[in-house]
Parts: structure tokens; C-alpha cells; sequence
């Protein structure tokens, strides 16, 4: 069992044979309806923080995000970026960016996911740059959340959530130049990230909502039990 059609493909192609359980988020799901319950009226619109996933490893690269944000600065005034899961050397990174640009910059200490949730819950965009991943379960809780993804798409499973240019924009994991422009496209257009909220928040109660995942994980565990 798996979370995006993807890996399907990937293990069919490396040989798998055995039966396929079904594609749904492993961990049970998420409680959509009580994260939408909590997060607050206001429209992604009128939103002034941007979050900012700053993990530095071989997967995720925040270092490139930094050097996109560098580029739109000036189109920065007025939000404050938000860094979670930042690594020392994003911390660094993003330091510099705030001397050398005058943005506003925060590093969200280490913290569970409900701190995530609020962090989400008053963002307008969610910046995360991968250069592998599966369905991003921040990504998720982003769009449940209402900030708009600007996400990259390492072999094809992002776009399995996202449509680019309408409920998010799916941008490349070594182009800083076009992740700036993704930005200053969202930053700029009060529809554009509106109108995906409505998009993202049915996409979640389709296919991650608790009370949908949750028999489903628990008869593929039977199943395998058995």
C-alpha cells in the first residue's frame, strides 16, 4: 500500500507481483474537519506570513528556496516568512537573507503539528522544495489549511494533488528563478489562491479525511494478518 499512484508504477516496474492494498495516506488520515473548524476566516488573501519548509538533506533543499526568495525580495514587503523544520544551515541561510534584503524573517522553533497546523492556518502560500518525495504530508496539511503550495513534484507523485496554476504551482527543484516567479504569481493574485481553497479542502475529505482512511488502513492490515 502506498500514497500515490507513483510508487504503484515504480514497484511494478522493479518486478512486484504481489497484491495491491489500495492508495491511501498510511498514518489513518487527517481530521479535516476539525483543521478546517480551527483555522481561521480569513481568506488566504488577506494573510500575511508565508511558510517556508527549511529542511536541508538530500531530499529536501531550503537552500534553493532561500536563493528564489532572494530574487523576489522586493515583492516580499509586507509578509513575514515563516521557516519550520529548519536545519542549522537554513537557519543561517535565512539569517542572511533578512540582513541582506530587510524581509521579515522567523524561525519557528522545533514543535508538534498542531503548532504546524496554526503556522499553516495563517500562511497565504507553503513553500517546499524536494528533489525526491512522495505526497508530502505538510503539503497536505497546508492546502487543508488554506495556504496556497508552491511545490516541486520529484517524479510525478505532486502532481497527483495538485493542478498547476490552479489549486498550486508545481515548480522545479533546481530553478530558483522559476520558484521566484511562482511566488510572486501568488502573492499577486487574490483569485488565484482564494478560489484553490474550495479545490484542496474537497481533494482532503476525498482522500485523506479520517473517517474515509481510516477502515481502509485497518482492513489492509487485517488483510495481511490473516
Amino acid at each position: 500500500m502506498c500514497n500515490c499512484r507513483r510508487d504503484v508504477r515504480l514497484a511494478e516496474e522493479h518486478g512486484f507481483r504481489g497484491e495491491h492494498l489500495g492508495l491511501f495516506q498510511g498514518g489513518g488520515g487527517f481530521p479535516v474537519a476539525e483543521m478546517i473548524a480551527r483555522s481561521p476566516p480569513a481568506p488566504p488573501s488577506e494573510r500575511r506570513v508565508i511558510a517556508v519548509k527549511g529542511l536541508q538533506t538530500a531530499m529536501g533543499d531550503a537552500l534553493t528556496t532561500i536563493e528564489a526568495l532572494r530574487r523576489c525580495a522586493e515583492r516580499l514587503r509586507g509578509y513575514r516568512l515563516k521557516f519550520y523544520q529548519a536545519h542549522p544551515v537554513t537557519v543561517e541561510a535565512a539569517r542572511d537573507l533578512a540582513a541582506e534584503t530587510g524581509v521579515d524573517v522567523e524561525i519557528v522553533p522545533r514543535s508538534n503539528y498542531r503548532v504546524i497546523w496554526s503556522l499553516f492556518g495563517e500562511a497565504r502560500l507553503a513553500i517546499a522544495v524536494s528533489r525526491s518525495d512522495g505526497i508530502p504530508n505538510a503539503m497536505i496539511e497546508a492546502m487543508i489549511l488554506g495556504a496556497f503550495p508552491v511545490q516541486t513534484d520529484p517524479g510525478g507523485a505532486t502532481s497527483e494533488w495538485i493542478e498547476d496554476g490552479r489549486n498550486g504551482r508545481l515548480v522545479p527543484a533546481d530553478d530558483p528563478d522559476a520558484i521566484a516567479a511562482a511566488v510572486v504569481e501568488a502573492l499577486r493574485d487574490d483569485r488565484l489562491v482564494d478560489r484553490a481553497v474550495e479545490l484542496n479542502r474537497w481533494l482532503a475529505f476525498e482522500r485523506v479525511d479520517e473517517a474515509r482512511v481510516r477502515p481502509r488502513v485497518l482492513a489492509a492490515y487485517r488483510r495481511v494478518a490473516r
